[in-house]
């Protein structure tokens, strides 16, 4: 989130501006400077380091962008973990999104949750189960999930389906409602989505993007989807990557672009141009930054996701223990414009990745227990600009990695992967 790459959370509202894979509602904390059609690079925006200004850790002053003030995240008194096994959910949950009012897990199984943000975190009536099978024959397990403002999105695993599901449909909005459900079937030659990743698209228009994946009958497919128009368009990555299919995952759009990684290099898609056109897009080989005694350590693989700060976007990784920047204000292909570094003293595997308008979050993976956070005002490079947490402090059992996280404007989520239990970090008050 161990799971398997594909189901990587990736969260973003379209309407707002909101950071993609970072937050579920739409704060004003993180890209307000990335218009419809523009791009990050030379535009106004964070300050040099990509972070917003005023905001203060547990003090008076505020966030400039979206009010509030942040936790220490080293407080347990600010976390609370819920096991899910109380409820009778035991399956990993690789999705999360939220409508404000209510928080929505996917699930690897057939029965999905939803929370009400409006009681407490720990109380049995507060979460709602669904049998995924009402909504539609072999609707199942998911990959991830993505909310446009008004649908939230469900990548099935079993089928090349999505599942939309209308959050305004019914004024009491019952998650067990089918009628606010529907099942959007994808045309032969669309893009095989099973374990797939999503993301709506920042500033384009409420375009939601699937990831390319390498399966038996076809390789490397992207595709862009128009929820309106219930169209797809599709690219065959392997064209862009010399011929070279790919298991592509992860994608984050930021100011006009959106981004995927895949093992040693990085994609970027210009969503001012043809979806279908060669030169709209861009590979970045990480192998290209140099090594030695001042370059990263080698090599920079095996990254599990990504998240956006307003200005840069990180890649969490699944090995190796080195976390990857890229400053979308400099040029892709060059390796000045990507940053290193390594955080094995703080963990080694994430899963999953988030922004809270200031904070960055790295996630653990199976088998690791501590959450890392990088404040995003501070040097990058800097070992006091991490923290860190052991989530066993809060939950002595069912603590074994996760698989998916994102921010509501107040809350960070964390889903299980495996022993499933879900925890929540109160990152601000609004």
């Amino acid at each position: 989130m161990g799971r398997s790459s594909h189901s990587n959370v990736t969260i973003a509202r379209a309407l707002v501006g909101a950071c993609a894979g970072a937050v579920l509602l739409g704060l004003d904390a993180c890209s307000t400077y990335a218009e419809d059609t523009g791009h990050g690079d030379g535009g106004d925006g964070p300050g040099a380091d990509g972070s917003v200004d005023g905001a203060t850790v547990d003090g008076a002053a505020t966030d400039g962008g979206a009010g509030g003030t942040y936790h220490d995240m080293t407080d347990r008194s600010f976390w609370e973990c819920f096991p899910l096994g109380t409820i009778n959910f035991n399956t990993p949950s690789h999705g999360v999104f939220s409508d404000g009012r209510f928080v929505y897990y996917g699930s690897t199984s057939s029965t999905w949750l939803r929370f009400d943000r409006s009681k407490g975190f720990g109380e049995t009536s507060a979460w709602t189960k669904l049998d995924a099978t009402t909504i539609g024959a072999g609707a199942s397990g998911t990959g991830s999930l993505a909310f446009d403002g008004r649908y939230g999105f469900y990548a099935l695993a079993s089928q090349p389906r999505l599942a939309r599901f209308d959050t305004v449909a019914s004024a009491d909005k019952t998650f067990g409602d089918v009628s606010q459900w529907k099942l959007l079937p994808i045309p032969d030659g669309g893009p095989p989505v099973v374990h797939g990743t999503i993301a709506v698209g920042q500033g384009t228009g409420e375009l939601l993007y699937a990831s390319p994946i390498e399966v038996a009958d076809a390789s490397s497919i992207a595709a862009r989807f128009t929820p309106e128009g219930l169209q797809w368009e599709t690219m065959d990555v392997a064209k862009i990557s010399g011929g070279d299919p790919r298991e592509w995952g992860a994608p984050v759009t930021s100011g006009g672009y959106v981004y995927w990684l895949s093992g040693d290099r990085m994609l970027r898609f210009d969503t001012t141009k043809t979806f279908t056109a060669p030169d709209a897009w861009e590979i970045f080989m990480t192998t290209s930054i140099p090594g030695g005694a001042n370059g990263p350590p080698q090599p920079l693989v095996g990254f599990s996701t990504t998240t956006f700060d307003g200005r840069y976007v990180y890649f969490a990784p699944r090995a190796y223990a080195t976390v990857l920047r890229y400053d979308t204000m400099a040029p892709f292909s060059s390796a000045s414009s990507w940053s290193w570094f390594k955080v094995t003293k703080f963990g080694s595997a994430f899963q999953a990745a988030t922004f809270d308008g200031r904070f960055v979050y790295f996630v653990p993976g199976t088998g690791t227990t501590t959450v890392v956070r990088y404040d995003s005002l501070a040097d990058f490079t800097n070992d006091a600009s991490w923290s860190t947490f052991d989530l066993t402090t809060v939950a002595a059992s069912g603590i074994n990695g996760f698989g998916g996280a994102g921010f509501d404007g107040r809350w960070v989520y964390l889903v299980p992967n495996n022993a499933y239990t879900t925890c929540r970090f109160d990152a601000r008050t609004p």
